[in-house]
């Protein structure tokens, strides 16, 4: 029997930033790196205020530039970072660079720009609280089996694959995955397409004995479409997500 769910999407909102991201540590590390005067004088509740003023004290482009380097560090070549630097004061680079694995570290540079230079692009994500649960005993086993050490690991494949079950056949995740989500390949790109996922554990109801309660941050791209007080069953393929 093919594990069975239900995903029952609540709501969806447009958010401009993700959680626990330019933290007070971050943020004092940039002012380090922007080489800004007399740091230690600095309450630990205005190091995020200080550092948006240091890139202000920039212009533009060497904000960009600056924020780029501080994000990708030496993971990208210095040509590559001065790509994302002068296209994304211009285009919503977070959903559009080629490499999905960056996306989620251009937004958060994004944010940082747009706070500084309101002119350029204002990043957005779409926050989808949903509700996922078993609807047959093949499915209850599956979760079971993902959260055994109570780690709550539901993988992201899954829940996109659950959530394409909600879209169009027009839908961009669907015309670009379509063997992904079918299960002819496998589904790496899901958690570049899928960036966080704080799942809470929830009490059974009825037949639905393994539900969960899921917090995601999903690029608009993937789920314009969605629309919250849905609910949609699905029977995905999981051989690939097994553990």
């Amino acid at each position: 029997m093919n594990p069975k769910f239900e995903l029952s999407i609540k709501s969806v909102t447009v958010v401009n930033e993700l959680p626990n991201t330019w933290s007070e540590k971050d943020c004092l590390a940039l002012l380090h790196q922007l080489d800004f005067d007399d740091i230690a004088s600095i309450s630990a509740d205005q190091l995020r205020d200080y550092a948006i003023m240091a890139l202000q004290d920039l212009d533009e482009d060497e904000a960009s530039d600056a924020v780029v380097d501080f994000v990708f560090g030496d993971t990208l070549s210095d040509g590559k970072k001065q790509n994302v630097s002068e296209e994304m004061t211009q285009d919503r680079l977070w959903e559009e660079y080629p490499d999905l694995g960056c996306h989620e570290r251009i937004f958060n540079a994004q944010f940082m720009l747009n706070q500084a230079y309101p002119t350029t692009p204002q990043p957005d994500i779409n926050k989808i609280e949903v509700e996922l649960s078993s609807l047959n005993q093949s499915a209850e086993s599956y979760l079971q089996k993902s959260n055994c050490d109570d780690s709550l690991g539901i993988p992201e494949a899954l829940i996109v694959r659950c959530i394409a079950a909600g879209l169009s056949d027009r839908a961009i995740l669907v015309r670009l995955f379509e063997d992904q989500l079918t299960g002819e390949a496998k589904f790496p790109e899901a958690e570049h397409i899928l960036w966080h996922v704080y799942p809470k554990r929830l009490p059974a109801d009825g037949g639905k004995r393994e539900r969960y309660a899921l917090t995601l941050y999903c690029p608009t791209r993937w789920t314009g479409e969605l629309a919250g007080e849905v609910a949609l069953e699905c029977e995905p393929f999981i051989r690939d997500l097994e553990t």
